[in-house]
């Protein structure tokens, strides 16, 4: 299969996770649930969970096994998005074409949404019946999910952005904004679909976090290029120099890794 059909199949894979394991929007609290299905079955390009899902494919690892923790992946980030629209944060009125989570319905239902997705996603990596095969597993799931979020994670990060934003202070460095607000959850789907294959050596899993790290900051450099507001000056030659680096990384196992070169060649050479 190609490689656009695989990754529109993936996108298509990762809906329907998260169309059943959502709650129901009639369910109560009614108005949360519906507002929590509406962060996260609003579009995207779904590149964590795909990203996800192609890694443990490379170890024979089959979707119904990777669907659930790529759902976990897509309400995190459907999480940091809500907040970060938030007026506090960014101040963001439309997300994807469409009214922002605090916009469609409050400020204080967007917060509890935010807040709901993330114990959500852990749920998912704890108690999900497709995963139950793994419950040796399932503290070294949900500690890499935690550590990529957390203070030393993707909020550590967006608390450098904000600082850097008001203060301006000029011993904050842009890498370290970037590793930890971006970076660390895509290395996190890297290490997730890695974690829940039988196959992986200790010595790939390593060569892999590497990798999703490297994928992880040129995608943040590409999102860089593309904003006019970019903290760095050379985006797009830092972006090029983390995709050499992730395939560097992938070139060096004994897999086929096809599908993670061109998922690394697609960060730097998409258009949004």
């Amino acid at each position: 299969m190609s490689f656009p059909l695989e990754w529109s199949r993936l996108q298509d894979a990762t809906v329907t996770a998260l169309e059943e394991r959502l709650p129901p929007a009639s369910e109560p609290p009614a108005k949360l649930h519906e507002a929590m299905r509406y962060a996260t079955l609003n579009g995207g390009k779904r590149f964590r969970a795909v990203l996800l899902m192609m890694t443990g494919q490379m170890f024979g690892t089959g979707l119904e096994r990777l669907m659930a923790p790529a759902a976990a992946v897509e309400c995190v980030h459907a999480y940091s998005l809500v907040h970060d629209d938030l007026p506090c944060m960014d101040d963001d009125d439309y997300r994807r074409g469409m009214p922002s989570c605090h916009k469609q319905y409050d400020e204080a239902t967007a917060v509890l949404v935010g807040d709901a997705l993330q114990a959500f996603a852990f749920q998912i990596l704890s108690s999900d019946e497709s995963l139950v095969n793994l419950k040796d597993k399932s503290g070294r799931l949900v500690s890499i999910l935690a550590g990529a979020i957390g203070s030393k994670g993707m909020t550590g990060g967006q608390a450098l952005d904000i600082e850097f934003e008001i203060n301006g202070v000029s011993t904050i460095d842009p890498f370290s904004v970037n590793r930890l607000k971006t970076a660390k959850l895509i290395q996190a789907s890297v290490c997730l679909g890695a974690c829940v294959s039988d196959a992986v050596t200790e010595q790939e899993y390593r060569v892999l976090s590497d990798y999703g790290e490297c994928v992880g900051l040129a995608f943040q450099y590409r999102d860089d290029q593309l904003d006019d507001d970019a903290l760095e000056d050379n985006p797009h030659e830092k972006a090029s120099t983390m995709r050499d680096r992730a395939l560097s990384a992938i070139r060096t196992l004994d897999r086929d890794t096809q599908n993670l070169e061109k998922l690394a060649e697609f960060v730097v050479s998409r258009s949004m």
